[in-house]
């Protein structure tokens, strides 16, 4: 008897456009507000460590393991640029920068627990974390919002680039990394691929833009802080740090902390920010986020 397919990254956006994952993401925060993971479960073997995470929505059962070599376990001499795709996915605060992790997301029917499908979680977690950005900067962001700057150059950022011009029109997309080839290599890319004006840019460039998408580890700004009006898509759960100017925070559920209101409630309109209020969504990737875009590829496969 054959097993469940596996789709990878490839496979998985060309059966689930973006278009089509926000919508799925907004029918779900619309229904109801996701659940906080449960804690997951871990199993220390002789070359590393397995990570198990599970989760449920409606008809399907999901269970994302993770492996972890203990050579991937210690500290990296040099930091990722891509916080979710590059991950390791930590049992309470989400994604931990690893460059070359495995995992894998196994989606079940929920009554018989059968495996219906195996997909590749990293890049299930590229395309949720741009799709949930895309949603909130939909209903955040100013409606004539012309100025986006991207901070990375990884796989999240060219998701982001992809998702922002999904829900809005700017005239000018500024790609900034700490490596200045990368960015000008990855703008260069994106402007053949959108035929949008994609263009390597610089930190200081956040303060005159009215969408900002923080794809990177460390500090959410290596310059200056957006201004008054701007809204800003922030991957890792990550929230200001104390003492700088401090917008308007939407988190993912309304167990996050630091947040003012979470998505459910933007969308339902309870949690609307006040007038002019710079707004900051922060997501951490979530299990019951992640089913709902796999349901979408099980469903497609019948």
């Amino acid at each position: 008897m054959a097993g469940p397919p596996y789709l990878g990254d490839e496979q998985i956006r060309r059966m689930l456009p973006m278009e089509h994952a926000v919508m799925a993401l907004e029918a779900a925060f619309r229904a109801g507000p996701p659940g906080p993971d449960a804690p997951a479960a871990r199993a220390g073997l002789g070359g590393g460590e397995l990570v198990l995470s599970a989760g449920e929505r409606g008809r399907w059962a999901a269970a994302r393991l993770t492996a972890a070599p203990v050579s991937r376990l210690l500290p990296s001499p040099e930091p990722s640029d891509d916080p979710v795709s590059d991950a390791v996915f930590d049992a309470v605060s989400g994604p931990v920068s690893d460059p070359v992790s495995d995992a894998v997301f196994v989606v079940f029917d929920a009554d018989e627990l059968r495996p219906r499908l195996l997909l590749d979680a990293r890049a299930l977690a590229v395309l949720r974390a741009a799709a949930v950005s895309a949603l909130a900067t939909r209903h955040l962001a100013q409606a004539d919002a012309r100025r986006l700057v991207v901070l990375g150059t990884g796989a999240d950022a060219r998701a982001h680039v992809r998702a922002m011009l999904a829900v809005r029109q700017p005239d000018e997309v500024r790609v900034v990394g700490p490596d200045a080839r990368r960015a000008r290599r990855l703008a260069e890319e994106l402007d053949a691929e959108h035929g949008a004006k994609v263009v390597p840019g610089d930190p200081d460039d956040v303060a005159e833009a009215d969408i900002v998408c923080v794809c990177l580890p460390g500090p959410l700004f290596p310059g200056p802080a957006p201004g008054p009006g701007s809204h800003v898509n922030v991957i890792g759960g990550r929230t200001p740090e104390p003492g700088s100017p401090r917008p308007y925070v939407v988190g993912e559920h309304a167990g996050m902390p630091g947040c003012d209101t979470d998505l459910h409630h933007v969308l339902t309109g309870e949690g609307t920010p006040p007038p002019g209020a710079p707004t900051l969504f922060t997501s951490s990737g979530l299990i019951a986020e992640d089913l709902v875009l796999a349901a979408e590829l099980a469903a497609k496969l019948g």
